[in-house]
C-alpha cells in the first residue's frame, strides 16, 4: 500500500525501485517482519535526497530543492505511516516529517493554527492566484493519512489552478493533532468543522460564502455530518466514504460477507427536508433529487449530484475538483466512489 500511495502522490518510479530492492526479501516474510526494514530502507532514500537538496540550494537552484524536499517528505511520511502507534520511531520520524514538509512549500503555502477549543488544530493554507476573496475547500484526512499525504496528493495545487484555496485540515484522530497533541476522533465533527469554518472567516483572502468540505475515506463519514450540522458550509464531498466501518473491517479480517451489499448507504429524500447518511445519521436542508448509493466494491464511478437549484443537476465528475471549480455556487453536493443505484 505505501509503494502505490507513494507513487500516485509523485514518487519516481526508479527511487522507489531502489529503495525497496533490498527489503524485498523482508517483504515476503509478512507486514509487520517487514515493516522495520521499510522504514529503514526509505528513510535512507530520504536522506539521500535531502542532500541533493543541498547541493541544489547552494546553487541557487530553488526550485529543484523543493522538488526534492516534497518526494522526501512523501517517502518519509509513507514509512511513517506503515508503523505502529507503539513504535519507537514514530513520533521522531513524523517530526522530521514536518520538517522536511515546510521546506518543500512555495510562497503560496503557510502552516496554519486552526483555534479550538482552547488549543489548536494544525493546518496548511493553500492560497489561490490572484486577488480575492476566494472560495476554500476544506480537505478533511481519512482513517490514517496526514496533511502531509494531502499535501502530496498535490489536489491543491488543481484547487489553485482553478481559483480556490484549500485548508489542509489534521482534524482530531489524525495526523499532528493524534501524533503530538493527543486529540482523539470524536463523532460530532461538527465542533471541529466549525472551528475550521470560523479561522477561515477571518481571512481577508477568503469569500465565507464559498467554503466547502472535502473528506476522503474516513472523512468522507465525517464530512457530510459536518456540512449538515453547520449551515454555513457551501459545498459538501464525501470522497470514496466508508458508511459501516465495523461491516469493512470483518469483511478484511475474513468474519463477514465478502462484500457489503445490504450495509446502510445515504439515501438523499426528495422534498427538501432531510438526508440519511449512513451511520452518522445526519440531516441536511435543500435536498430535491432522490440518491441511493449502494456500498458495493469495487465500484468505480465516481458520481456527483447536487441537492439544490442550479444550472447543472446531475453530473458525472472525476476528478471532483472540476465540479468544484463551480466556485461553490450552489448549496451541498454529495460525491461518492460508489455506484448509483437505479
Amino acid at each position: 500500500m505505501g509503494v502505490v500511495a507513494t507513487l500516485n502522490s509523485g514518487g519516481l518510479i526508479d527511487e522507489v525501485d531502489r529503495a525497496c530492492r533490498p527489503i524485498r526479501e523482508a517483504a515476503s516474510k509478512g507486514e509487520d517482519a517487514g515493516t522495520p526494514d521499510f522504514l529503514r530502507a526509505w528513510t535512507a532514500l530520504t536522506d539521500q535526497l535531502v542532500a541533493q537538496t543541498e547541493d541544489a540550494s547552494k546553487a541557487g537552484h530553488e526550485r529543484t530543492a523543493r522538488q526534492l524536499y516534497r518526494r522526501a517528505t512523501n517517502y518519509l511520511c509513507q514509512a511513517e505511516r506503515m508503523l505502529a502507534n507503539s513504535d519507537e520511531s514514530r513520533i521522531p520520524t513524523y517530526r522530521r516529517v514536518l520538517e522536511l514538509q515546510e521546506r518543500a512549500f512555495p510562497a503560496s503555502v503557510e502552516r496554519v493554527a486552526v483555534p479550538y477549543l482552547g488549543t489548536t488544530l494544525p493546518a496548511y493554507f493553500s492560497a489561490a492566484p490572484g486577488d480575492g476573496p476566494h472560495p476554500v475547500i476544506v480537505l478533511v484526512n481519512g482513517l490514517d493519512s496526514t496533511k502531509e499525504h494531502q499535501y502530496s496528493s498535490g489536489h491543491w495545487e488543481e484547487l489553485a489552478a482553478r481559483g480556490i484555496s484549500c485548508l489542509m485540515l489534521d482534524q482530531p484522530g489524525s495526523g499532528e493533532a493524534l501524533r503530538l497533541q493527543g486529540l482523539t476522533a470524536r463523532i460530532d465533527a461538527e465542533a471541529w468543522g466549525s472551528a475550521a469554518l470560523d479561522h477561515l472567516s477571518t481571512r481577508s483572502d477568503v469569500d465565507p460564502s464559498r467554503i466547502g468540505i472535502v473528506g476522503w475515506s474516513l472523512g468522507g463519514y465525517y464530512a457530510p455530518r459536518v456540512a449538515a450540522f453547520e449551515k454555513r458550509y457551501a459545498l459538501c464531498v464525501a470522497w470514496g466514504a466508508n458508511h459501516n466501518w465495523g461491516a469493512v473491517q470483518r469483511r478484511r479480517w475474513g468474519r463477514g460477507p465478502a462484500d457489503t451489499v445490504g450495509v446502510r448507504a445515504p439515501v438523499v429524500r426528495p422534498g427538501g427536508q432531510r438526508a440519511a447518511a449512513g451511520a452518522a445519521g445526519v440531516h441536511a436542508r435543500r435536498g430535491r433529487d432522490q440518491a441511493h448509493w449502494a456500498g458495493s466494491p469495487p465500484a468505480r464511478q465516481h458520481v456527483h449530484r447536487r441537492l439544490g437549484r442550479g444550472p447543472i443537476r446531475h453530473a458525472v465528475a472525476r476528478p471532483w475538483w472540476r465540479s468544484s471549480a463551480m466556485r461553490l455556487g450552489h448549496p451541498l453536493s454529495v460525491h461518492s466512489s460508489f455506484r448509483v443505484a437505479p
